[in-house]
């Protein structure tokens, strides 16, 4: 048998656990594009300093090559985040509306 307390108790887990998904793709999508524009700002720091580095080496067109490639991969991870970001926002938007 509960008692009153329990039941409360649970009451406002129940409550607090929807306010948090509510609040949780707002959240979400401001998550995702500070970590899209970290990439995006990182990618572009890693292949500045590749770049000066490479510049040293015998093989620089090579070392360049690689560098751009990371650069790549970090920015698609950036994109990919972006896109999530977006349908996140569009799917509380839509919800929001019914």
């Amino acid at each position: 048998m509960r008692t009153g307390a329990t039941w409360i108790a649970v009451f406002f887990g129940v409550a607090i656990g929807v306010g948090a998904v509510v609040a949780r793709p707002a959240d979400e999508v401001q998550q995702l594009r500070e970590r899209a524009r970290y990439l995006r700002q990182e990618a572009q720091a890693q292949f500045e300093r590749a770049q000066q580095e490479c510049r040293q080496q015998f093989l620089v067109n090579h070392c360049l090559d690689k560098a751009h490639a990371a650069r790549l991969e970090l920015l698609q991870e950036a994109r990919r985040l972006e896109i999530e970001s977006r349908r996140l926002e569009r799917q509380a938007r839509a919800g929001g509306k019914r």
